[in-house]
């Protein structure tokens, strides 16, 4: 399985990275909504880990267009947030899966991830 992790805090993103790596998932980051839809139009991922909020934009907007300029589906987004619940909004129109609260444990991440597989 392929994952692209686009998250502005390069060392949380670099830490996801190692540990995906570690457990047999491809993965590649991106550190930007722009860096996030270079990587896109260069390769396919299998899931988007997509913080909400980038400094470049809004991991929700990043969805949208991973959607319509490269075929992702609502299952292939999963976000990722510090944000508070009120302040999140709603997710369901590209997202199929509730939003990852930072911090978050690394076995929940890892278990949607098996479920994806095994789909």
């Amino acid at each position: 399985m392929r994952v692209l992790v686009v998250d502005d805090n390069r060392n949380f993103a670099r830490f996801l990275y190692g540990a995906l790596a570690t457990r047999g998932y491809r993965s590649r980051t991106a550190f930007s909504i722009a860096d996030a839809l270079g990587a896109a139009a260069e390769e396919k991922f299998d899931l988007f880990l997509l913080d909400i909020r980038v400094p470049d934009g809004d991991g929700r907007e990043l969805a949208a267009r991973l959607m319509a300029e490269h075929g992702a589906t609502p299952d292939q987004v999963l976000f990722m947030t510090a944000l508070e619940t009120d302040q999140i909004g709603d997710v369901s129109t590209v997202s199929a899966h509730a939003v990852l609260r930072k911090p978050f444990r690394l076995n929940g991440l890892l278990q949607i991830l098996q479920d994806l597989v095994t789909k």
